[in-house]
């Protein structure tokens, strides 16, 4: 069975047996608590954006979160997808376009719309 967080009305919830039951969840560091959007990738690392323009990484179920500092992003993070070799965007509510190829470490501004 699988770890699978959801956010709801900025609370977080964390399940651990795929969905079935559900418990909220706070995370250590405060900021993880503001959540606009979840996503994991290929290797079960879970993402979260914030509303205060920051990036999450954990990779023990939520037990740590490691802020990913891609440089100046602009607004709340509205939707990430992945695609391969470690690659993901984010879009951010002020309609930027985000895309990285290293985690996160770096990050470039792909289009604005």
């Amino acid at each position: 069975m699988g770890t699978v967080f959801l956010t709801i009305n900025n609370k977080l919830y964390r399940s651990f047996d795929d969905g079935g039951t559900w418990h909220e969840f706070t995370p250590p560091n405060p900021m993880v608590r503001n959540i606009t959007f979840l996503d994991a990738d290929s290797r079960g690392q879970i993402y979260a954006g914030s509303r205060y323009t920051n990036l999450f990484i954990t990779s023990n179920a939520g037990a740590t979160w490691t802020i990913i500092d891609p440089g100046s992003l602009t607004g709340s993070i509205r939707f990430m997808a992945f695609g391969e070799d470690g690659e993901f965007f984010w879009y951010t509510y002020t309609r930027y376009l985000y895309k990285t190829h290293n985690g996160g470490a770096t990050s470039r501004g792909v289009c604005t719309h």
